[in-house]
């Protein structure tokens, strides 16, 4: 069994409305989850819950450790060897297909620099020893090509 069960839940919802572009997926996915388990949860596992599913839009500072081990699950990809991570690049890219590539860029370059600017990229102690300086030097691989890519 599980030590989060909530964590093991907020997991499985977070991305159940997922539109790429969307700034709303977390909020989506939130409410999804609550229609969907009022019949089925508590209201405090309901919120908790909630709680932990829009942490990923990471727009504070996760507090518990179910938000941090959410937050860092949701950024575990930047922490992949680097075959794999260009690999997912890849897939980020398709999920946005509709913007240009000038637009694409643009806005990765915009929310990496938010990460790297971070004094410590994942929450937990077991992300930051195993994946920090691999996530963080993917970034700046990335970033270095994105702003390249810009100046032709």
């Amino acid at each position: 069994e599980t030590p989060f069960p909530h964590l093991e839940m907020a997991i499985w919802c977070h991305d159940v409305i997922y539109t790429p572009g969307d700034l709303d997926n977390e909020k989506n996915s939130a409410e999804w989850f609550e229609q969907h388990a009022e019949s089925h949860f508590t209201r405090a596992d309901i919120d908790t819950i909630v709680n932990l599913i829009t942490i990923t839009e990471h727009r504070h500072e996760p507090s518990s450790e179910s938000e941090k081990l959410m937050v860092d699950i949701d950024l575990s990809s930047f922490g992949l060897e680097r075959k794999k991570f260009e690999e997912d690049g890849e897939r980020v890219r398709r999920e946005f297909s509709e913007l240009s590539d000038i637009e694409f860029i643009e806005g990765q370059i915009v929310f990496l620099e938010s990460l790297i600017e971070r004094p410590v990229l994942y929450a937990t102690e077991y992300f930051q020893r195993n994946y920090e300086d691999i996530a963080r030097n993917n970034i700046n691989r990335l970033l270095t090509q994105y702003r390249t890519a810009l100046m032709q």
